[in-house]
């Protein structure tokens, strides 16, 4: 039977720590731009609602995926996210 050990090592820590610091980054961005890109796409899509839901979810769906490696370049997150 395989044992498993109940301490955290360092190493748990220190990624339970980034994860976290990670998740509260990306919250912040989530809600200081949601209502504009969302805004933004409800127009270009004719103000059909689901699509322009569909839309944002996807795009924050790749930048979340992305957010660990993003690199500031002098833009705004907004540029970032709608490229």
């Amino acid at each position: 039977m395989l044992k498993l050990e109940n301490k955290q090592t360092t190493a748990d820590i220190a990624t339970i720590t980034e994860q976290s610091r990670l998740r509260a980054s990306f919250g912040f961005m989530y809600r200081s731009y949601s209502n504009k890109i969302y805004n933004y796409f409800l127009y270009r899509v004719g103000y059909r609602t689901a699509v322009a839901e569909d839309l944002l979810q996807e795009t924050f769906i790749r930048a979340y995926q992305k957010f660990p490696s993003y690199q500031d370049r002098g833009f705004s997150y907004f540029t970032y996210l709608m490229k």
